[in-house]
Formats: structure tokens, C-alpha cells, sequence
């Protein structure tokens, strides 16, 4: 699954699983997430995404992104989720971006309208923000990073799990948006 693929591509820097419990809206979740260790290799990155101990998206950050990395941040912060109301299956993505000032999202825009030629929304879930791609949006994206797409094994289909998973019985949907692609593509 992704996060297996993950922690196996991170391996050299001691990337492991590791369960933990999160409280979300008065609810207790277990979930399993990756971890490493602190190590140099990470410190430039580290200082490419945080100015004055706050987390900023710099031009530079975005110029260094790829098809894969794209991938590899829709998965961790992304979910796609049909529009009920309408006849098609046909998904539209949501990349949570709350972390970021509004100017840093403005710039996530324009890095998406400059490389895929799509311009997602800025919009608004519970006064956090996340980036809104439509329909054809989604499916310019989703063509371009398929082949960098991870998915579960262990469901035997191509579906992808973008945040933590959670461990046990009930899956909450905030924890675990996980969505069939190979119809949407």
C-alpha cells in the first residue's frame, strides 16, 4: 500500500510505522503513520519550507516539484470525492492546504495554472482551506501523476489512502479518504 511503498522509499533514512492515537472532534482514532529520524540530509528542505518558524511555500520549493512529488502530495493531503448531485462518477480533488497563508496558497495556484495548465479554487471547509480542482481539472492532473499513483494491495484494487489510516473496524472519513481511480482517468 502507499504508505508500506513510502516508508520502503525512505528506508536509508529510518523511515518506520508507527501507531498512534489522534483526537479529532472529541473522537479517539488510532491511525499508523510514518516516522525518521532527524537527519542533515533534510535540513535544506527543511529550511526551503520554514521562514521564521512559520511554513511557507516558496517559488523555489514549487519549481523543484515534479510529476512523482505531485503524486506523492496528493496522496498525503489529498482526497477525491464524487459530487452527488450530478449523474457522472467522475471525481473532483481536494489538496488540503490549511498549513499555508493565503499568498502561499495564491502561489500553489499559480504553480498549478503555470505546470498542468488547471486552476484550482481556493475554498473553504470549516474555516480551513483547501485547494478545489473541478472535474476536468481533476482529470488533467490525475493523467499526468498516474503512473507515480500507489495503491492498496491489500484491498486488491487500485485505490489510494491519502491521509492516516485508521486501525480498526470503523474507518473515519476524515482519516481515510480512499477512492477507486481507475474509472476517473
Amino acid at each position: 500500500d502507499y504508505l508500506a511503498w513510502k516508508v520502503r522509499s525512505l528506508s536509508n533514512f529510518g523511515a518506520k510505522m508507527k501507531l498512534d492515537t489522534v483526537r479529532a472532534k472529541g473522537t479517539e482514532h488510532r491511525v499508523v503513520r510514518m516516522a525518521t529520524r532527524a537527519v542533515p540530509e533534510f535540513v535544506g528542505w527543511r529550511e526551503l519550507f520554514y521562514q521564521d518558524g512559520a511554513k511557507r511555500v516558496r517559488s523555489e520549493a514549487l519549481s523543484r516539484l515534479d510529476d512523482l512529488g505531485v503524486a506523492v502530495w496528493v496522496m498525503d493531503d489529498g482526497n477525491l470525492k464524487a459530487d452527488p448531485r450530478t449523474q457522472t462518477p467522475r471525481p473532483s480533488l481536494r489538496l488540503y492546504t490549511c498549513a499555508f497563508e493565503i499568498e502561499d496558497q495564491e502561489r500553489i495556484v499559480g504553480f498549478f495554472e503555470e505546470r498542468y495548465g488547471i486552476t484550482p479554487r481556493i475554498t473553504r471547509a470549516d474555516d480551513n482551506p483547501y485547494l478545489f480542482f473541478g472535474v476536468e481539472e481533476t482529470a488533467v492532473l490525475l493523467a499526468r501523476i498516474a503512473p507515480y499513483l500507489r495503491f492498496d494491495d491489500a484491498r486488491n484494487s487500485k485505490a489510494w489512502v491519502a491521509k492516516d489510516i485508521e486501525i480498526g473496524p470503523e474507518r473515519g472519513r476524515w482519516f481515510v479518504p480512499v477512492t477507486r481511480i481507475e474509472e476517473y482517468i
